[in-house]
């Protein structure tokens, strides 16, 4: 039976904003790692191991610099693991399960004019196909406001993080910053 399974079209899983954590991005968080959103990564990629998939295998794990441009990572972070994933298992497509931004990066491989159609399925989990409301916010210089009544706002300070550490980044004023990304 876990033969069967390993012969299975391998999964590439794509994770979300800061999902991919390296010393690419910030020096002395060491090897490319889910980091913190371990948390909620690790039992996901366990669940798709209980089912028979391998890391590095079956399994590969796209990690990508989240700070770059998402047709950057997906020309040099998901282009180049679905070819290792290609190489590893001697298949010639891939599925891809993504998170959250990391749909994104799928979608901008898959629409791109480097596309090698070796993608068979792709599953987007919470995915801002749409574009997001409150990420527009902060793309037009505003911020989501603060509830006085709710003791903590992770979204608000999760964004201000985010907007801080790219401004030490690319050295930019807030809005630079996140039209730069």
């Amino acid at each position: 039976m876990s033969n069967y399974r390993i012969n299975k079209t391998p999964i590439i899983f794509v994770p979300g904003l800061f999902g991919s954590m390296s010393d690419v991005i910030i020096p002395g968080t060491g090897n490319w790692s889910f980091g913190i959103a371990g948390v909620v990564y690790e039992p996901f990629v366990q669940i798709l191991e209980s089912m028979g998939y391998q890391r590095n295998v079956n399994l590969f794990i796209c990690f990508y610099d989240w700070s770059q441009s998402i047709t950057h990572s997906a020309r040099n972070y998901l282009a180049e693991k679905i070819k290792e994933a290609k190489l590893k298992t001697g298949t010639n497509k891939v599925n891809l399960v993504c998170h959250s931004m990391g749909g994104l990066v799928a979608q901008s491989y898959i629409q791109s004019k480097s596309y090698l159609h070796d993608v068979d399925k792709v599953i987007l989990l919470c995915t801002p196909n749409a574009g997001s409301a409150p990420n527009y916010s902060y793309w037009t210089g505003g911020e989501l406001p603060v509830n006085p009544s709710s003791k903590i706002n992770f979204i608000h300070y999760y964004m201000a993080m985010y907007i801080q550490y790219l401004s030490k980044r690319y050295k930019l004023g807030k809005i630079e910053a996140i039209h730069t990304s």
